[in-house]
C-alpha cells in the first residue's frame, strides 16, 4: 500500500457527486462556492495514512498504541481476532488523529464524513463528542462539528470503534451473518466545509420520455432566493433550457422540473450519462453548487410480463459479489472495483448484486460509466435491523445512492432479513420509485426466491403466479460445482425473453471469500467461503467460460448442428441469434480463420491460422435472428478446423467458435502406422505374451485384463483393463492370431462388455476395439484402466480445454491443442486443474516419469478421464460420481452437483446418461518409455528406525514411516517429538506431514548429522492451516536424524498429537559436474566451478549481463534452483529452461531482487528440461560489476 504523506493532506475540494469516477476531489474553482474537502485517511487501500491506533484484545492488543494504516480493517494487519460469520468478538479498536485545516474554511459549515466503520463508532473532536455513536458497517454517516474544530490550530481526532455493536438488531442484521467479520475505519474519512446556506442534497429522476426533475435539498436558507439548475453533457454542453425555482428562508426541498427532447438512454448496454449542476444563489451570486451525474431511464415492472428498462424487457445475468480482496478484507479500491466489474463483463453479465450491503461509492460510479445494473442492499443477512436504527441506515444508503442510474433495485435485507417497516421509506427518499426486492421473497410483483431446483424454477416461470421471477441468488458455488454447472439448463427458462415472468438471475457468487493471514495462508473458513465463480485474487475457474458462453449475447440458433453434424451441409453461413437487449448486431465485430492445429511431435500448442477474413457484420436487431456470410473460400474443408471470432467494438472478445472439419478417423490415420517388422506371440498358461520390437504386452488369461506394458525392459504400468465403468463383464475366452504383420488378442466377455479386440502393429502402436450393451441410466458409459496418479507430470492433448468438464457444465472449453502441468489438487485455486474429464479429446500425450503414452481415438465425442477430480473439505452436494479405475475412455460422463443441490436437481443435463444399446469405439496407444525424465529425490524416510517421546498403544511412531495414510502415531499432550533416523547423510530440502483428519497442528523440523547438534529446518509452531497435506521446503542441508516436534494446534482442542505420514526428500543436485557453456569467463574463476560442489570456488565475469548454461545430459523433471553469490551479494538474475537448446521458457525472474544470501532458492512447477540458462542481470547491493557465483544447483523437489 501507497500511504499518502502528510503534505497531500492539505486543502482539497470536490463536486459531492464525482463528476469522474476516481475517488480523489478535483480542486474547487472558486473558494467557498463548492464544498470542499479535505481527507484526514487515505482513499483506498493503495492510498491510506498512518493514524495512531490501539485495540483492546485479540492479537497485538498487548502493544498498547501503535499506528494502523487508515483507510483498512485492522484484522488485515494482525490486530484482534479474524473470524468468519456469527462472531461475537468484542475488540474496541482506538484511534487519533491530528489536523489543522484551511484558514479560508472560517464561517463555513465543517463535517466531519466516515464513508464505512465497523460497527459502532464514537467520535471526538478536541475532547468533545461530536454526536451519537453511529451503529452500522456499511454506510456513510456525517457529524457537524462547525463548534468543536479550531480553524487557527492543530485539532485532536479520536475515534472508538466497536466491532460487536451495542444494538441487538445491528449484531443480528451484520455480526451474525455469513460472511467474514472484520473491525476497523475501513473505507475513507475526510473534512466537508459547506457554506453556512447550503445544497444538502440532490435527488435525481430522469426517464426515458425525457422528463426530469430534481428534488434540491438544502440546509440553513436565509437569505438566498433562487435555486437553478442546467443538464450538460459530461464534457460541459448545455442540454436544454435552465431550470429555475425560487425560494424562501427555512426552505428545505425545492423541486425543479424540465423536459429533454429525445435524450441518449441509458441501460447496460449503453451507459449513456448527463450531468446535472445545481446552483444556490442570492440575486445572481452563486452562494453553494453541487452536480451529479445522472442518466435517463426508466424501470417498470410488468405484472406476468418482466421487468423493463426504457419499454425493453431485460433478462439479467449476474453474480453476488463482496466487497473484498485476500490481502485487506474489505478495504478495496477503485482498481479493484473497476477489474471486477471488467470480470464480470467479460463474462457477458450485465447485474450484480451488493451482497450483503452497499457497496463504496467508487464501485458504483464505475458500474454506472462502464454499465451494469446494480442491486444495491441494506444489510440484513437473516435477521434485520430494528426500525429506530433500520431508518437511520436506510436514509444514509438511499440519500447516498439514490442518484446511481445503474442502481434498479433497491434489496431489503435478505433472506428473511428485512424489516418491512422500512419498505415505504425506500420510496419516501426515492423520485425514481425503484423496485424494492425482498430477495428470497416476493415484493413489488417480484419473486427473487432462492435455489429453486430445476423443476421447480420452470414451474416459477410456466406457473399460475403473476409475479415475475428472478432469483438473487441461485446456482450456489462450492468448489468446482454451480455457478456454470446446471447454468445452462436453468438459462433454457430463465433466460428465454419470450417467457412471461422469465427475468434472468443472479448466481451465487462472484469470488471466494478467502483471506489471507498472517502466516501467508489463505483460510476459506472451510466449505463457507469458497463459493465464488473466480478465486480470491480473481482466478478464472472452469464456470467462468461456460457463463461467459451461455452468457454471450450472440448465440448459434441451431447449436446441436455445429455439435454433431458439422461440417456436413455447411454453406458458409452461420445462423446466429441476437441475445441482446438493445444492440443491434452489426455493431459488432467479426473475423473466421481456416486452422491446422500443432502436431503431437511438435513441441508447441495451439494451432496455425492458414487463412482469415473479416465478414460484413450482419444487420440483426436484438432479441431477433439472421446470417453471419464467412465468405470463405472454396478449399475450406482441406484444413483442421473452421474458428469465427465476435468481438465488441473495442476489440474485446465476445465469443468464439471452434469446429472441427477433420474427422477422428482421419486423424487417427495420420498419427497411428503400423511400421514394418513382424509381431510375436507367445503364451502359457497364466497369460498371453505379444512382442513388437521392443514392446511388450501381457494379458491375463483368467481376466482378459491387460496385465502390463514394458518397452527396453523398462515397464510402464498402464494395466488392468479394460474395466466397464457401468454394467457387468465376465471373462469368457482369450485367443491370438496374427493377421497379417500384426497380431490380434481378442477378448470375449458375457454380460454387458461383448468384446476386446487388441491389433499391435509392428510400430509399437496398438488398436483396442471394444463393444458393449447399455440400455437404462448411468453416470458414466465406457472403460477405465488402470495408472499411478503419483507418475504422472503433464498432458498434451487436442480437444476442448483447457479446462476439465461435467455433464452439467458442457459449454465454455475450446478446441486446440493444450498442455497441462499435474498439479496438486489439494492445493486451491490452481486453474485449470488436471484431473477430470476432459470432452471431445482426439488425441493425447500422457507424460510420466516412466515415459509418454499417446492416446488417439479413431471415433468422435470421446471424453477422457484423468484420475478423479478433488471436491474439497466438506463440498456438501458439489460433487460428483467418479468411474472406477484412473483413466478412462468413455461415452458418458457424471454431473456435478453444488452447495445446495444435487446434480439430478439442477435439470436434465444433471441427470444420469441414459443408454439404449450397443456402443463401440477404437482407442489407439503407444508407449515410449525412452522418453522418461531422469529422477531424482523421493522419501527416504520410507520405513527407517523411528524414536519417539510417547506413543500410544496401536497408533505406534513407527507408523508414520509405513508409507500409508491409514495408520496414525498417537501421544498426548504438548509437546512430543518422533525423530527418524535415515540410516546415513542426505542431502534434503523437504518435508511432507499428513495430519490426522487434517489438523492445523503447530510444530518444527530440525535435523542433525550426529543426533546431538540440531538445525532448525521448519518452523510452523504458529501455524493455522489445515489440510491433507503439509508440505514444508527448505535451502539443501545434510541430515542423518530428522526431528519432528508438535507443539500444539490451533484448530483442535483435544491435546493429542496424531500424524498418519512424515516423509523427507532427498535433494539431488543434477547440476553437479555436468558440462557448462558460457558468456564470458575469469581466467582462475571458471564457469565449471558452479558445479563442482564447492563453495570455495566461483565464475567470474566482468559486466552484465552475463550467462552460464547447464546441460543436464537429458530431458529431467526440475523444480527449483540454489544460487549461491559470492560474499552474500544481491544480485539480479533470471532462470530458463529448454528440452532443445533452442526453445527457452522462463522459470524464476529475479531481475529485480534486492535479497542478499548465502543461498538464493527458487521453486517453481515442475518442468522437464535438459539445458538450464542463468542469466545474471545486475546486482543491488553492489557496484564491482562483476558476476561472481559459487555454485548454481538444480533440482528435482
Amino acid at each position: 500500500m501507497k500511504a499518502i504523506k502528510a503534505s497531500l493532506l492539505c486543502f482539497l475540494s470536490f463536486v459531492l457527486g464525482f463528476s469522474a469516477i476516481a475517488m480523489m476531489p478535483a480542486p474547487a474553482k472558486a473558494a467557498g462556492v463548492e464544498t470542499q474537502v479535505q481527507y484526514l485517511s487515505g482513499t483506498d487501500v493503495d492510498n491510506t495514512v498512518n493514524w495512531d491506533f490501539m485495540v483492546s484484545a485479540g492479537d497485538r492488543s498487548s502493544e498498547g498504541w501503535t499506528t494502523l494504516p487508515v483507510p483498512s480493517v485492522w484484522e488485515s494487519h494482525g490486530f484482534g481476532v479474524l473470524s468468519y460469520g456469527w462472531s461475537t468478538a468484542n475488540e474496541v479498536g482506538s484511534y487519533k488523529k491530528n489536523f489543522t485545516m484551511p484558514a479560508d474554511w472560517n464561517g463555513s459549515r465543517i463535517f466531519i464524513v466516515f464513508e464505512g466503520s465497523m460497527t459502532d463508532t464514537s467520535v471526538k473532536i478536541n475532547g468533545v463528542s461530536a454526536g451519537p455513536t453511529h451503529k452500522g458497517s456499511f454506510y456513510q454517516f456525517k457529524y457537524d462539528i462547525t463548534d468543536k474544530v479550531n480553524l487557527t490550530g492543530n485539532n485532536l481526532l479520536e475515534v472508538s470503534v466497536a466491532k460487536y455493536s451495542s444494538n441487538a438488531s445491528v449484531n443480528a442484521a451484520e455480526r451474525e451473518a455469513d460472511y467474514w467479520q472484520f473491525g476497523g475505519i475501513y473505507r475513507p474519512v475526510y473534512l466537508e466545509a459547506r457554506p453556512q446556506q447550503y445544497i444538502d442534497r440532490i435527488a435525481v429522476d430522469g426517464k426515458a420520455n425525457g422528463s426530469f426533475k430534481v428534488d434540491v435539498h438544502t440546509q440553513g436558507i436565509t437569505s438566498t432566493n433562487t435555486i437553478k439548475a442546467q443538464i450538460k453533457t459530461l464534457d460541459g454542453v448545455a442540454v436544454g433550457s435552465p431550470m429555475t425555482a425560487s425560494i424562501s428562508a427555512g426552505a428545505t426541498k425545492t423541486t425543479l422540473n424540465t423536459t429533454i427532447l429525445n435524450p441518449n438512454l441509458w441501460t447496460a448496454e449503453t451507459p449513456n450519462l448527463y450531468r446535472v449542476e445545481v446552483t444556490l444563489e442570492n440575486s445572481g451570486t452563486v452562494v453553494h453548487k453541487t452536480a451529479e451525474r445522472f442518466g435517463f431511464r426508466t424501470i417498470e415492472v410488468r405484472s406476468n410480463d418482466g421487468i423493463y428498462i426504457n419499454g425493453k424487457k431485460i433478462i439479467f445475468k449476474g453474480a453476488n459479489r463482496h466487497a473484498f480482496h485476500p490481502d485487506s478484507g474489505r478495504t478495496i479500491s477503485p482498481a479493484i472495483d473497476r477489474a471486477d466489474i471488467e470480470l464480470m463483463k467479460e463474462m457477458n453479465m450485465n447485474t450484480v448484486r451488493m451482497s450483503h450491503y452497499p457497496p463504496d461509492q467508487s464501485f458504483l460510479h464505475l458500474a454506472d460509466e462502464m454499465g451494469m445494473y446494480v442491486v444495491n442492499e441494506l444489510a440484513g443477512w437473516q435477521k434485520s435491523y430494528d426500525t429506530t436504527v433500520g431508518t437511520i441506515l436506510t436514509n444514509e444508503m438511499v440519500k447516498r445512492d439514490v442518484n446511481h442510474p445503474s442502481i434498479i433495485f433497491w434489496a431489503n435485507g435478505n433472506e428473511g432479513g428485512w424489516n418491512t417497516a422500512l419498505d415505504p421509506l425506500f420510496k419516501q427518499l426515492d423520485p425514481q420509485q425503484r423496485p424494492l426486492l425482498h430477495p428470497w421473497a416476493v415484493n413489488d410483483g417480484i419473486d427473487s426466491d432462492h435455489y429453486e431446483f430445476f423443476d421447480s424454477t420452470k414451474n416459477k416461470i410456466e406457473g399460475t403466479s403473476t409475479n415475475v421471477f428472478m432469483p438473487t441468488e441461485f446456482l450456489h458455488a462450492l468448489y468446482d460445482g454451480g455457478a456454470g454447472a446446471g447454468l445452462d439448463d436453468y438459462w433454457k427458462y430463465m433466460g428465454d425473453v419470450t417467457k412471461p415472468k422469465a427475468a434472468g438471475g443472479i448466481i451465487w457468487a462472484l469470488m471466494d471469500e478467502g483471506i489471507k493471514r498472517q502466516d501467508g495462508t489463505i483460510d476459506v473458513a472451510g466449505s463457507n467461503a469458497p463459493d465464488g465463480i473466480v478465486g480470491p485474487y480473481r482466478q478464472k475457474s472452469g464456470s467462468f467460460y461456460t457463463i461467459k458462453d451461455i452468457w454471450s449475447p450472440v448465440q448459434l440458433t441451431n447449436l446441436s448442428y455445429y455439435e454433431n453434424t458439422f461440417p456436413t451441409n455447411f454453406s458458409g453461413s452461420v445462423g446466429i441469434t441476437n441475445a441482446y437487449d438493445y444492440t443491434n448486431l452489426n455493431q459488432l465485430n467479426y473475423e473466421w480463420q481456416l486452422i491446422n492445429f500443432k502436431t503431437v511431435s511438435s513441441g508447441v500448442t495451439g494451432f496455425d491460422t492458414v487463412a482469415s477474413g473479416t465478414p460484413a457484420s450482419p444487420n440483426i436487431p436484438a432479441r431477433t435472428s439472421g446470417q453471419l456470410n464467412l465468405n470463405l473460400p472454396t478449399n475450406w474443408q482441406n484444413h483442421d478446423a473452421l474458428r469465427v471470432i465476435v468481438k465488441d467494438s473495442a476489440g474485446k472478445e465476445i465469443t468464439s467458435w471452434t469446429w472441427m472439419i477433420k474427422s477422428a478417423a482421419a486423424l487417427h490415420s495420420q498419427l497411428v502406422t503400423a511400421g514394418t517388422g513382424t509381431v510375436t506371440t507367445t503364451q502359457d498358461a497364466n497369460e498371453v505374451v505379444v512382442t513388437a520390437g521392443q514392446t511388450v504386452l501381457k494379458f491375463s488369461k483368467s481376466t482378459g485384463n491387460l496385465t502390463s506394458i514394458s518397452q527396453n525392459g523398462k515397464p510402464f504400468s498402464f494395466n488392468k483393463g479394460p474395466i466397464l465403468t457401468a454394467g457387468t463383464q465376465t471373462f469368457s475366452s482369450i485367443s491370438a492370431a496374427a493377421s497379417g504383420s500384426n497380431i490380434v488378442v481378442t477378448v470375449n466377455y458375457t454380460g454387458n462388455m461383448n468384446y476386446a479386440k487388441w491389433t499391435v502393429y509392428p510400430s509399437g502402436w496398438v488398436d483396442l476395439e471394444y463393444k458393449y450393451n447399455l440400455n437404462g441410466s448411468y453416470d458414466t458409459m465406457g472403460v477405465s484402466f488402470s495408472y499411478p496418479e503419483n507418475k504422472v507430470q503433464e498432458v498434451k492433448w487436442l480437444g476442448k480445454g483447457p479446462f476439465r468438464v461435467y455433464k452439467n457444465r458442457m459449454r465454455g472449453p475450446k478446441l486446440s491443442v493444450w498442455n497441462k502441468t499435474y498439479m496438486d489438487q489439494t492445493i486451491p485455486f490452481q486453474y485449470p486443474e488436471f484431473n477430470g474429464y476432459y470432452s471431445d479429446t482426439y488425441w493425447a500425450v500422457l507424460k510420466t516419469a516412466e515415459g509418454n503414452i499417446t492416446f488417439s481415438s479413431k471415433d468422435e465425442n470421446l471424453f477422457l478421464r484423468l484420475f478423479n477430480p478433488f471436491f474439497g473439505n466438506n463440498p456438501v452436494s458439489a460433487t460428483a460420481v467418479m468411474p472406477v479405475g484412473d483413466i478412462s475412455f468413455l461415452d458418458g460422463i457424471s454431473a456435478i452437483g453444488n452447495k445446495l443441490s444435487t446434480a439430478a436437481d439442477t435439470g436434465p443435463q444433471g441427470e444420469k446418461n441414459v443408454a439404449a444399446g450397443d456402443y463401440t469405439r477404437t482407442i489407439s496407444f503407444k508407449v515410449d518409455t525412452s522418453s522418461a525424465p531422469a529422477t531424482a529425490g523421493g522419501n527416504i524416510a520410507f520405513n527407517k528406525p523411528v524414536t519417539f517421546s510417547a506413543q500410544e498403544v496401536g497408533s505406534e511412531a513407527s507408523n508414520i514411516v509405513d508409507g500409508t495414510t491409514t495408520a496414525k502415531w498417537s501421544a498426548q499432550t504438548y509437546p512430543q517429538w518422533a525423530q527418524i533416523d535415515l540410516g546415513q547423510n542426505y542431502s534434503i530440502d523437504k518435508t511432507e506431514l499428513v495430519p490426522y483428519f487434517d489438523r492445523a497442528y503447530q510444530y518444527k523440523v530440525e535435523v542433525s548429522t550426529d543426533g546431538t547438534n540440531y538445525t532448525q529446518v521448519v518452523d510452523r509452531t504458529a501455524n493455522t492451516a489445515g489440510g491433507s497435506l503439509l508440505t514444508d521446503r527448505f535451502n539443501t542441508i545434510t541430515a542423518r536424524y530428522v526431528r519432528l516436534t508438535v507443539t500444539g494446534a490451533s484448530n483442535y482442542t483435544g491435546g493429542w498429537a496424531s500424524i498418519n505420514e512424515f516423509r523427507v526428500f532427498k535433494s539431488v543436485n543434477l547440476a553437479l559436474n555436468k558440462p557448462i557453456t558460457f558468456s564470458a569467463q575469469q581466467a582462475g574463476n571458471e564457469a565449471s566451478n558452479i558445479v563442482d560442489g564447492s563453495a570455495g570456488t566461483k565464475w567470474s565475469a566482468e559486466t552484465y549481463p552475463q550467462w552460464v548454461q547447464i546441460d543436464l545430459g537429458q530431458n529431467t523433471l526440475i523444480n527449483k534452483t540454489e544460487l549461491a553469490p559470492y560474499q552474500n551479494r544481491a544480485y539480479q538474475y533470471k532462470i530458463e529452461v529448454s528440452m532443445d537448446g533452442t526453445n527457452y521458457t522462463q522459470v524464476v525472474n529475479r531481475t529485480a531482487n534486492t535479497e542478499g544470501s548465502t543461498v538464493l532458492m527458487d521453486t517453481f512447477s515442475a518442468v522437464t528440461a535438459r539445458y538450464v540458462r542463468l542469466t545474471v542481470t545486475g546486482a543491488s547491493n553492489y557496484t564491482g560489476g562483476w558476476v561472481s557465483i559459487n555454485e548454481f544447483g538444480v533440482y528435482q523437489n
